[in-house]
């Protein structure tokens, strides 16, 4: 028969006028329509026939078959009327496959599963398309990854793996809103990890970066070789209390609110608060000032002094220091060019006639001390004309009524004078 006596797709032999036993040629038709219609094969691969096969059954050869299928590579096997029938596979065809159950299409060189090879795909695309920008795309509301568990063959565990090339490319997760990124989160450039965010998709900051090889934090600026966290501008720690900031020029503000007292305090019982220094050479002082609770003092490395020269008072109204204990005696400033309006100190007698020595016992003190009663220092004073003297004032010179203080130093000029005088009248007695 020439090839226009057989049909085009499946090259079924048609019936020819005159054509004898014409029931032979129906029943090869009959036969191979029913191998090759809806067919359904046992397995692929196969390389060598079944040892009993039944009718009606089929498989697709493997790349080297044996025995019977030998020479058949690649072919559909089918088992009929008792003889191996074989066919060559066209592009286009459908299998079903029962080993797997999937159904698979020959495309003109290989099998693969209805639907395409899920292995080396170039696209994919969820519910959406897919391009060379973006060759995994999906569009979808939720999504869940949950790890498989011990009960399933699984280990419970789930890691998401992000891989880059080298060092200097990206590997990161990207935020974007309405398509302009906004944040990013990643190794970006370097193996460090950063955390950095974007007001227009163009220009970053970095808000935290952590350096892969101390696991030291920075904030704002590049972690830092020493500190464990640095951070560039301010920090605000605050409570319904208070709060603590850090401001860009190094100052740190306590606050507490209404008012109430700020508190420094080491954690472990008695432990001591220290405040340090670095000076000018980089030398730290641990402690400058350390507050000792257990020892109830409290030590400075350098003498304190006020902020300005004569401007700062040791002690205010109502809160006086109780003692000093000294070594040398108080040094106490007496520069001329530091004095205006100065006179001799007229005849002092009189006031020492109107002071009057007294012992007394301080409230709430043991032991008895010597020295003088302010109100009669101050009446000794107004009576000896010496009304605006220092030696007697009030702790508050805006209160009449506040504590009434002496600065017994200013005596010792009175004292002196006074000498002077009995000395100049003794010489006079004697040389009479």
């Amino acid at each position: 028969m020439s090839e226009s006596e057989f049909t085009a797709k499946l090259e079924l032999p048609y019936l020819l006028p005159n054509q004898s036993q014409k029931h032979v040629t129906v029943n090869e038709s009959l036969r191979r329509l029913d191998m090759l219609v809806l067919t359904a094969v046992e397995g692929m691969g196969s390389l060598e026939p079944p040892a009993a096969p039944v009718d009606g059954e089929a498989w697709l050869i493997g790349e080297a078959p044996t025995g019977l299928w030998e020479g058949m590579a690649s072919r559909l096997a089918f088992w009929a009327d008792g003889a191996w029938y074989f066919e060559v596979p066209k592009a286009g065809w459908r299998v079903y496959n029962k080993a797997e159950s999937a159904l698979i299409l020959y495309d003109g060189t290989a099998w693969s599963p209805i639907g395409g090879d899920t292995q080396n795909l170039e696209f994919l695309g969820l519910a959406t398309v897919a391009d060379t920008n973006n060759p995994f795309s999906v569009r979808l509301n939720t999504a869940l990854f949950a790890a498989r568990e011990t009960t399933d063959a699984g280990t419970g565990d789930l890691r998401i793996t992000l891989n880059k090339e080298t060092s200097d490319n990206i590997g990161s997760i990207l935020f974007q809103s309405g398509w302009s990124s906004r944040a990013e989160i990643g190794l970006v450039g370097n193996d460090d990890l950063v955390l950095r965010v974007s007001p227009d998709g163009g220009s970053w900051s970095n808000s935290i970066e952590i350096d892969n090889a101390t696991g030291h934090v920075g904030i704002a600026q590049a972690p830092d070789s020493i500190a464990t966290l640095s951070v560039s501008g301010r920090i605000r720690a605050a409570s319904s209390e208070g709060y603590v900031v850090t401001q860009d020029n190094g100052v740190v503000d306590v606050a507490r609110n209404n008012g109430a007292a700020v508190y420094f305090r080491g954690r472990s019982p008695g432990s001591n608060v220290n405040f340090g220094a670095t000076d000018t050479t980089g030398q730290l002082t641990n402690n400058a000032i350390s507050i000792r609770p257990d020892a109830s003092d409290v030590l400075f490395a350098f003498p304190p002094s006020p902020s300005g020269n004569a401007s700062v008072d040791l002690g205010q109204t109502g809160r006086v220091w109780r003692d000093f204990y000294l070594q040398n005696a108080p040094t106490v400033s007496s520069d001329r060019r530091g004095k205006n309006e100065i006179d001799d100190l007229h005849d002092p007698l009189p006031l020492l006639e109107f002071l009057r020595p007294v012992a007394f016992q301080r409230e709430g003190q043991d032991g008895r001390h010597f020295g003088f009663i302010a109100q009669e220092v101050r009446e000794a004073l107004l009576a000896s004309g010496y009304d605006d003297a220092a030696l007697w004032r009030l702790s508050d010179a805006d209160d009449v009524n506040s504590a009434q203080m002496l600065c017994q130093e200013e005596l010792i000029a009175v004292l002196v004078s006074a000498f002077q005088k009995i000395i100049v009248r003794l010489e006079a007695v004697e040389a009479a």
